[in-house]
């Protein structure tokens, strides 16, 4: 396998952690925990808008949000290392 078939498998790399970096990244946005976290402590409820049945757990669903904007930052550094590697691939 040549260094030029390796800087093009790193750069496809590249877009597709760049894309499940994304997906999570929007998963994130959009989510709701309605189940009651126990390790929080006090919890602020609120209705949800679109489900009148749902109470929606602030801090609970702050620290999902965090989680997975966690996993998405992780994707997001992975792809810059795979670019970097093409970059440096490239240069060869």
């Amino acid at each position: 396998m040549s260094l030029h078939c390796l800087a093009e498998f790193c750069r496809l790399a590249s877009i597709a952690l760049s894309i499940i970096s994304a997906y999570y990244w929007y998963k994130a946005s959009k989510a709701k925990v309605t189940e009651p976290d126990n390790s929080i402590g006090i919890e602020q409820r609120y209705p949800d808008p679109e489900n009148k049945d749902k109470l929606i757990h602030v801090l609970a669903t702050a620290k999902k949000q965090s989680e997975l904007n966690a996993v998405a930052a992780k994707f997001i550094a992975w792809a810059i290392a795979f670019q970097a590697a093409a970059l440096v691939l490239d240069s060869f």
